[in-house]
């Protein structure tokens, strides 16, 4: 090696050094690709000001909707990979959309760094208090017995407690009839009312309603419990193993960010869920708080099996997005 390009390599190496320690190094975009005052946009908020007192740097939340919510996130994919644009990605965009609208712009597993699992809400299956059926075995009974006659509130064409009926529907080998409504809202307003008597939806719609004994909860759709309803069965306990459906929420970058900048990224995420007050305010939402631990390549490979899970689900049933 020449003089000078040894001399070009130990710059480069001290440099490159000294930006991974001053990260960051200006204001910090962290994009999520939903509109202001949901799920997304509080999880973002809250872990950007947690991020800000952290490094003494700005955090800014910057809100990207539209497009099945791959508007945010390709813009983070082609944003540059220096950890100064950041996603706050969900299941969503990253597993679903790309099978609703016919691909996507950017590749959901190689286009990102999957820095942090920051949450996870799962599906749950939620009736009157009236319905006869204690747990999902019974609406399986139901439906077989009265094929194309139950009606499932549907609080969202697309989303993932659609997608869990439509799964249902396919391993169990049953026909019912999933009500379209627009959102989770009106969906489990009419399961109140006694209009329809069941519903799959996420455990952060549905809390309220079950802490408050108008609903029940009768099968969390996972291989194991939520921490949030611990006396309710998971899916797998009723022998309905491989079944999952859950909304999830995580911090990505883009691919090719630094290692040193992941690194400094990932230890204060773990340091902010970690955090009593911020555990209480995921759970306050119906989000069971995630960990670092289950970023990286476990995420990666989450959204691998979903992407595959999800596409097959939705091309099945003919599912186009809205």
């Amino acid at each position: 090696m020449s003089r000078y390009r040894y001399l070009a390599v130990l710059l480069a190496v001290v440099f490159g050094c000294g930006n991974a320690a001053s990260y960051p190094e200006r204001p910090v975009r962290m994009i999520v690709p939903f509109s202001a005052g949901g799920g997304t946009d509080i999880i973002g908020r809250v872990l950007a000001e947690r991020f800000t007192k952290n490094f003494g740097k700005q955090f800014i939340v910057d809100n990207r909707p539209g497009g099945g919510a791959m508007i945010g996130a390709n813009l983070v994919a082609k944003s540059s990979p220096d950890g100064h644009t950041l996603l706050v990605g969900t299941s969503a965009e990253l597993t679903i959309s790309p099978g609703l609208y016919g691909g996507s712009p950017y590749n959901p597993v190689t286009d990102f760094n999957a820095i942090a699992l920051l949450g996870v809400s799962p599906v749950v299956l939620v009736a009157h208090p009236k319905f006869e059926g204690k747990d999902i075995r019974g609406l399986i009974a139901l439906a077989k017995a009265n094929p194309g006659k139950i009606a499932v509130a549907n609080g969202g064409t697309g989303a993932a407690p659609h997608l869990a009926g439509e799964l249902l529907k396919s391993i169990a080998g049953v026909d019912y009839i999933l009500v379209p409504y627009k959102g989770a809202g009106p969906a489990l307003s009419d399961v109140l009312g006694g209009q329809v008597e069941v519903s799959f939806t996420t455990v952060a719609s549905a809390l309220p309603h079950i802490k408050g004994n108008r609903m029940r909860a009768l099968t969390v759709i996972s291989s194991k419990r939520s921490s949030l309803l611990p006396e309710v069965p998971s899916a797998a306990e009723q022998g309905l193993n491989n079944y999952e459906a859950v909304t999830w929420f995580g911090l990505f970058s883009p691919a090719q960010t630094r290692k040193e900048v992941i690194d400094t990224l990932r230890t204060a995420t773990d340091k902010a869920l970690r955090d009593t007050a911020m555990q209480n305010r995921l759970e306050s939402l119906g989000i069971e708080p995630g960990s670092v631990e289950s970023g990286g390549q476990m995420l990666i490979t989450r959204i691998k099996t979903e992407l595959a899970r999800w596409g097959a689900v939705i091309k099945a049933a003919g599912i186009k997005g809205e």
